[in-house]
């Protein structure tokens, strides 16, 4: 009797039910994809950071739209929140953690306001029908297995120079091992992003070891160039996890953590400059496996760049200090 006095609130219910069971159904897409994709195949590609946001975010927003046409404004609430959601179980649920949830959402809004805007105008065409959605949601893991099996992540390089008022005699043992570093005072270090503390070597020359000590564990580097004072190149054996994440838990269950970024050999050289000076260039290579790449270099040529300029900026005071 209330529904047909007051014609509002049943459309408002109604329209919370919609909302509730396109939000639900998004849930669902990105969960079994989550499931197939990190679990199953153990991967993080295009096929999990864009297609499984695109069709979560479409489909929730045909389904918002299936039985009575809403508002374009809140079409796109309901595509972004159909993507919110699920990130935020994932941070209570310990599958993930802050950080990395944080650096996913930009990238996902964008693909979630489009998608949003697909499901929007599909709904609007009558010749749309929801078994296409169910198709394409049928092929998304096959195309998963596709791409696991076909795409190699590259070899990135990021490059890092300083200048330094002392000598490459004076540089040199520095680079081969330092002290303690002080306690980084940097937001996102402090926040649980791996960052250096300390280097040792066992032996010297070709074949020797040198170890880099970091908050999240140590780098075993095998020595693969000895040329003291103007380079030294290693390989990369074991590398730590990037960074303990913020979470409500210890441990954090998130396969990324120990898979990915993984740095495969770096290098530093000296090179003798006019009036006692030295320009230290760094370079690390390293491999990611999270598409789309361009945007996830992003990130991690950052955390790079900043290991670097932490690194040098110690061995520049360090070598420095020694020839006042």
């Amino acid at each position: 009797m209330d529904s047909i006095i007051n014609p509002t609130n049943n459309k408002q219910a109604n329209n919370n039910r919609d909302a509730a069971v396109a939000i639900f159904t998004g849930n669902l897409i990105i969960f079994a994809m989550l499931s197939v994709g990190v679990y199953l195949l153990s991967t993080y590609g295009v096929v999990l950071f864009i297609f499984t946001p695109l069709l979560a975010s479409t489909v929730s927003a045909f389904c918002y739209n299936y039985y009575q046409r809403k508002s374009y404004g809140s079409t796109m609430w309901i595509g972004v929140l159909s993507l919110i959601t699920p990130a935020l179980l994932m941070l209570f649920a310990g599958l993930e953690g802050v950080i990395c949830i944080l650096m996913a959402l930009p990238f996902a809004i964008v693909i979630g306001l489009f998608g949003a805007l697909l499901g929007y105008l599909a709904a609007e065409r009558i010749g749309v029908k929801s078994q296409y959605f169910a198709i394409a949601i049928f092929f998304l893991p096959l195309v998963a297995g596709i791409e696991t099996a076909t795409v190699s992540a590259p070899l990135n390089e990021v490059i890092t120079a300083i200048e330094i008022n002392a000598p490459p005699e004076a540089v040199w043992p520095h680079v081969i091992g330092y002290s303690s570093l002080p306690e980084p005072s940097e937001a996102f270090f402090r926040a649980g992003i791996g960052y250096p503390q300390k280097v040792w070597m066992e032996g010297a020359g070709d074949g020797s070891t040198r170890y880099c000590g970091f908050s999240t564990g140590t780098y075993v580097e095998p020595i693969t160039c000895w040329a003291p004072p103007y380079r030294l190149t290693f390989d990369v054996t074991n590398t730590p996890p990037a960074m303990k994440e913020l979470s409500f838990y210890d441990h954090v269950n998130a396969p990324h953590l120990e898979q990915t970024p993984r740095n495969r050999k770096g290098e530093f050289r000296l090179v003798r400059l006019p009036g006692n000076r030295t320009r230290l260039e760094g370079s690390t290579w390293y491999e990611i496996e999270m598409y789309p790449q361009f945007y996830w270099r992003w990130w991690a040529d950052s955390v790079v760049h900043a290991v670097h300029e932490r690194v040098f900026h110690h061995i520049k005071q360090a070598a420095e200090a020694e020839v006042k």
